[in-house]
Parts: C-alpha cells; structure tokens; sequence
C-alpha cells in the first residue's frame, strides 16, 4: 500500500504529468504486471505520463493522456469520468493522477510486451482486494517482492464512486499465474 504524508498537498495539483487509470471490466477492474529495469515487478493500473508532442507543443489533457494510454497499452476505448485522488509516486514523489474510467469498447490485452508481462483483472470489491493485495506482497521474483501499487485512499474513492454493495466477487487470480518465478 502506497500512503503520501503529502495527499492534502497533492490534491490542489490541477493537472499531474503523470496519470492512472481504473477501469471495471465485467465486473473486475484492469491491472498490468508491470517488470521495472531494475528487476522490480509491479501489479498497478495501467497509465502513463502525459504527452507535449502529441498536440504539435500544447501537453495533451490528463484526460486525453488516458484515453491514449488505453488504447496503446490495452487496445480498448475509455472514457474518463472522475479524477480519484493525486498521489506521490512511490520511487519520484512527483504527483500522480488516478482516474475512474468508463470502458467504451474493446477487450483489454497486452500491447506493451516490453512493459508489461500480462494485463490482468482482480475482482474489485474490497475483500477481494486486500486478498489480493497480501498475496502481491507475498509472492517473491528473484527474492524481491511483488508490489501492489493501488494507494488505500484511492480505491476508497473508487469504491465511494461506484458503490462497493455493486461490486460483485469473483474468483482471484493467483499472483504464481501470471508473476514469473
């Protein structure tokens, strides 16, 4: 669990460089098994930072950034609604933005291989949730842990925005499934 001493901070931050997105997909939401340079591996919503060229000079809206990012990384159609929470970045401390997405269209796969081992979905309601957050915690890739990157204040938001009663349970994914030994 990622908690920043600075959430107060980082809320008055109108437009993060960098954003994430939540997306419910039949029922669960959308994660990506994220391998890091440093050997790192992360389960995390998918994301990215915000990009200046796409819109010859102008920086491209959180919103914009997201709706790209989904369907480079994932090859689906989002539509971003609410903005959950700002957060620091685990290792730069610079402000990320979470966003609650709508799914438009499209079935969500791995586009990125070079970033991502597997998109994957996890139940999104909150036993599930922490079930497979402990499990992320548990399991080890060259003798480190598996982080699981979904700061607690943002999936309240989430589960405020949605209704965690609406959230159905399903059966989880185990970490050894799709996080290599």
């Amino acid at each position: 669990m990622v908690n920043s001493p600075n959430i107060l901070a980082f809320e008055k931050v109108a437009d993060p460089r960098k954003v994430c997105m939540l997306v419910p997909y039949e029922g669960n939401l959308i994660f990506v098994v994220r391998q890091h340079k440093d050997g790192r591996v992360s389960v995390e919503p998918p994301g990215g930072k915000r990009d200046p060229l796409v819109y010859g000079g102008r920086i491209e809206s959180p919103e914009e950034a997201l709706v790209r990012e989904a369907h480079e990384e994932l090859g689906i159609k989002i539509r971003p609604l609410d903005r959950l929470g700002v957060e620091a970045h685990p290792f730069t401390g610079a402000p990320v933005g979470y966003y609650y997405c709508e799914h438009v269209s499209g079935v969500p796969y791995n586009i990125e291989t070079r970033q991502h081992l597997q998109v994957i979905e996890v139940s999104a309601g909150r036993t599930s949730m922490d079930d497979f957050r402990r499990a992320c915690s548990m399991r080890r890739v060259a003798g480190v842990p598996v982080e699981f990157r979904l700061p607690e204040n943002v999936y309240e938001s989430y589960l405020k925005r949605v209704g965690d009663a609406t959230i159905p349970t399903f059966p989880l994914p185990r970490p050894a499934d799709f996080i290599p030994k």
